[in-house]
């Protein structure tokens, strides 16, 4: 067993490590780049897959959530903070501007009942899942 799989998020947090490191505690953004990434929850129960999307002083019109098959896109908008442009900054840590989300589903889902709720800064979007039989008898017929 490798070390990623005794640790999952060790990767992820070390890859974020070094990011920090090489850009200096800000994320540079490329021309065309979508911008920032919410960080996200994903976890799932006995009839439902539930995502939580962590977008604070977004409203409910800046984001959109789509899902195609079982791939979900969650994106939108965060406006910049309102203050005087004399201002001198001295450390600036949160994203504004455009963001997206992308995360597959891992397993087949009701695209028709998934519903989604924003409170407190946190988008809950519930997805049930499809509900299947554990085995599928296969009917022979005689030729």
């Amino acid at each position: 067993m490798n070390e990623d799989e005794k640790d999952p998020e060790m990767k992820t947090r070390i890859e974020k490590v070094f990011e920090d490191l090489l850009h200096g505690g800000q994320r540079v953004m490329m021309p065309g780049e979508i911008g920032w990434a919410p960080a996200v929850d994903v976890y799932e129960t006995e009839t439902e897959l539930v995502v939580i999307a962590e977008i604070a002083g977004v409203t409910v019109d800046e984001v959109s959530v789509v899902i195609n098959r079982n791939i979900m896109r969650i994106s939108g908008f965060r406006g910049y903070p309102r203050g005087d442009r004399k201002q001198k900054l001295h450390q600036m840590e949160i994203d504004f501007g455009r963001f997206e989300r992308v995360i597959r589903l891992p397993m087949p889902i009701q695209e028709e009942s998934v519903r989604a709720s924003y409170r407190d800064g946190f988008l809950s979007i519930v997805v049930p899942k499809e509900a299947r039989s554990p085995y599928r008898k296969i009917e022979i017929k005689a030729d």
